[in-house]
């Protein structure tokens, strides 16, 4: 048989190493893969049988005797948060280091209908999902598919998430403990349901409260995330007379805005008032000053969803996992002890 095979001139195929082996098609695929449920002694057998007779294995019928496409697809909600393209880029890279592409599909963060029934027709082996805090209710429907929940929302089954009320926390406390006590906080407008046990409107509100400092809603200035919006609100704020000694901004994007509202009015940061970013962004470095901000461990995330992910691929009855990871305070040039 080996004769057959080696001066025929026919190409071979993963039947006739298979064949050769003594083994099944799937065997010899799942081998050449060096999945780990193929033994040792099997995979250097086949991957000498295959270097034997040159053999070179057909994506797409290997993928169809698997009945895989070997494409993972993630849903993401807008490019206009630049943490979003750092997680793009992790995922990315976690999913090819296991043989992975990615698919990527742009939404909102309610994922109409329209685009969830897009998705479901998709040819993926798996989905990462960015559902922001509407819960995981609504995705019940890809029970077909194996799927991971990613961002910033409520722990749950099969999600890997942050604990930004912790974050928030931690900075208020920091802020405290160098004499402030006359707070602002720019967050997003849906401030009620925001006030949930994970988030980071939470834990601004525990620091203050566990301080002995009054709790205000005109503390709280709605906002949107946004350069632009930032810049806005900090004029709006300032407008208010009072100035705080301390602004926390929902993200690093709106606290440059804020900053450049600041010096634009001649208030020292932070001489005047200290400012608090989140997320720290690649650029947040290089702000004049330099921002303070809550770091989300993006790489970590991302290491975290691709292997509950390839996980729940090999074996969809799993047990459910959740991990929520923690965030740290970098502490910078834009945070100093309050005015007096």
């Amino acid at each position: 048989m080996t004769v057959k095979y080696a001066g025929s001139g026919k190409k071979i195929t993963i039947y006739d190493l298979a064949e050769i082996a003594g083994v099944s098609h799937t065997c010899v695929s799942r081998a050449l893969l060096d999945r780990d449920d193929i033994g040792e002694d099997t995979k250097k057998q086949i991957r000498k049988l295959a270097e034997k007779f040159n053999y070179q294995p057909n994506e797409i019928a290997r993928n169809l005797v698997l009945k895989r496409t070997y494409n993972v697809g993630v849903a993401i909600a807008t490019f206009t948060d630049p943490t979003n393209t750092e997680f793009l880029q992790c995922f990315f890279e976690e999913l090819k280091k296991n043989t992975y592409s990615m698919m990527l599909f742009i939404t909102d963060y309610n994922f109409p209908e329209r685009e969830l029934n897009l998705l479901m027709r998709k040819k993926i082996d798996g989905l990462i999902l960015f559902p922001g805090d509407s819960g995981h209710e609504r995705y019940t429907r890809f029970h077909s598919v194996p799927l991971v929940f990613c961002g910033n929302l409520l722990p749950m089954k099969n999600s890997v998430t942050v604990d930004r009320a912790k974050g928030t926390y931690d900075a208020v406390k920091y802020l405290i403990g160098m004499g402030h006590r006359d707070f602002a906080y720019l967050c997003y407008p849906n401030i009620d349901i925001n006030m949930n046990v994970s988030s980071k409107l939470t834990g601004f509100r525990k620091a203050i409260i566990e301080r002995g400092i009054v709790f205000k809603r005109d503390m709280l200035i709605k906002g949107l995330g946004t350069l632009e919006d930032g810049y806005v609100k900090t004029q709006e704020l300032l407008s208010r007379g009072k100035m705080p000694t301390a602004i926390l901004y929902n993200n690093d994007l709106s606290a440059m805005g804020g900053l450049d509202a600041l010096a634009k009015k001649g208030i020292r940061v932070p001489d005047d008032v200290s400012v608090v970013g989140f997320d720290n962004i690649e650029m947040s470095q290089f702000t004049i000053p330099a921002l303070t901000t809550i770091a989300k461990p993006i790489k970590k995330l991302a290491e975290n969803v691709v292997r509950m992910l390839m996980k729940r691929m090999e074996n969809p009855d799993i047990e459910h996992e959740q991990i929520t990871l923690e965030q740290n305070l970098v502490v910078r040039e834009s945070t100093g002890p309050a005015r007096r």
